[in-house]
């Protein structure tokens, strides 16, 4: 069965988000997850934007994807230049 999804920008970091990065990165890597003030620098970023995957049906964050244009910027996990 489907279940349907919605996809939103996060506009704040929150205890949800951070939950939910502790969820979902140790399914992709041995990362350390960011924690809430890591999240608020990468959310407030103009150079980002951290798209959120939620289940409609659970209201649960689901899955993410982190957009980062810019020459400098803040990853989830590290620093780049």
């Amino acid at each position: 069965m489907t279940r349907p999804i919605e996809i939103r920008a996060a506009t704040e970091a929150t205890e949800e988000l951070t939950a939910a990065f502790g969820r979902l990165i140790p399914q992709l890597s041995a990362a350390t997850p960011p924690d809430l003030a890591a999240l608020r620098e990468i959310v407030a970023s103009p150079s980002n934007t951290v798209l959120l995957a939620y289940d409609l049906a659970s209201g649960q964050i689901v899955g993410t994807l982190a957009l980062a244009l810019a020459e400098h910027f803040r990853l989830l996990n590290s620093r780049r230049r």
